[in-house]
């Protein structure tokens, strides 16, 4: 074989091995808080941190906004990757935290939990899924993601009297039920990775634009009323004027967001040796 043959084959060679090296594998796991930015609550587009309301003594379990994330990462190069992500967060806002006055009288509290799968692609700005030792860069991600959502019921009851409307005898309250909605929303974020020999560490900002108005229960196409028997029609008429109200809180026309701030790590692994030296 001539020689410019022997020194191309080797050259090509070297280069698919590189491209190997470049293509690992990365699994990890992230914690941290998040919060909607929806028709009930503070209003904030950035308050992921757990906080105490007026009365709430102490942070528990059961109001504090928690996400928990696993995935797994392909390296393609150096700059791109691909990443699939499992995700569990609950979360917990209130009117009492918003700075409108109006919205704080309202009084009400969004309780969620969501469950997402999500396909993101990344791109690092520096080269960081190369061969070296000790890398940093900061990163941009988006994808499409899937969730679920336990289901609600939003339930009128009036228990006053048929013949004169009672406006404190009627209760709207959100009833979850058995089985899981689900939707679509689309993950955009960015973050910054550090990287040393196996192991990347990572901060990561990431927003979801669902493509519903029902994340926060401030609306329900599910609508149950408990009314008594023989009441008047005068007082059904306020009854359905007052529940029409409360069905319907905040501008439909706007869906949820829910925004995740993560810190995690990856461990990497699967990479060829190569000896081209």
């Amino acid at each position: 074989m001539p020689p410019k043959w022997t020194a191309f084959i080797f050259s090509l060679f070297c280069l698919i091995c590189f491209r190997a090296n470049a293509q690992r594998h990365e699994i990890g796991l992230s914690v941290g808080g998040n919060n909607m930015i929806a028709d009930i609550g503070s209003g904030m587009v950035l308050r992921p941190i757990p906080h105490l309301n007026e009365g709430v003594s102490k942070i528990k379990f059961s109001n504090t906004p928690l996400t928990a994330n696993l995935f797994y990462r392909r390296n393609l190069n150096p700059r791109y990757s691909v990443r699939l992500n499992l995700s569990a967060s609950q979360f917990q806002d209130r009117d009492a935290d918003n700075r409108n006055r109006v919205i704080q009288g309202r009084n009400l509290i969004a309780d969620a939990v969501i469950f997402e799968t999500a396909l993101l692609f990344e791109y690092n700005f520096i080269d960081i899924n190369a061969e070296q030792k000790f890398a940093q860069s900061p990163y941009i991600f988006a994808g499409i993601a899937g969730y679920g959502t336990p289901k609600y019921s939003l339930v009128n009851t009036y228990n006053g009297s048929t013949t004169s409307f009672e406006a404190d005898q009627l209760t709207t309250v959100n009833s979850q039920e058995d089985g899981l909605d689900f939707g679509l929303a689309i993950p955009i974020g960015l973050g910054y990775k550090y990287k040393r020999d196996r192991m990347v560490y990572f901060a990561e900002l990431g927003f979801r634009y669902s493509f519903s108005d029902q994340l926060d229960h401030s609306t329900s196409e599910n609508i149950s009323n408990v009314f008594p028997s023989g009441i008047d029609s005068a007082v059904l008429s306020e009854i359905q004027n007052q529940t029409a109200t409360r069905s319907q809180i905040g501008d439909p026309n706007n869906n949820d967001w829910y925004v995740h701030l993560t810190f995690g790590a990856t461990y990497s692994f699967g990479r060829q040796k190569c000896y081209c030296n």
